[in-house]
C-alpha cells in the first residue's frame, strides 16, 4: 500500500479591496470571504488549506 501526505495548498488573496472577513468594509472595498470558500473545497478535495494574510 502507498500512502502518501495530504497536499498543503496556500491560500492568498491580493489587492488594496480585500479586508479580513471581520473587518468593516468601506464602498470601494470587499471582505475577503472567497479564501474561506476556496479552503473549504481544499478540505473536500483532501488537501490542507493555508489562508495566508
Amino acid at each position: 500500500m502507498t500512502v502518501h501526505r495530504r497536499p498543503e495548498v496556500a491560500i492568498l488573496s491580493t489587492g488594496d479591496e480585500v479586508l479580513p472577513i471581520e473587518a468593516t468594509p468601506a464602498p470601494y472595498q470587499i471582505r475577503n470571504s472567497n479564501a474561506y470558500s476556496l479552503a473549504a473545497q481544499v478540505l473536500r478535495a483532501g488537501g490542507e488549506p493555508r489562508i495566508l494574510p
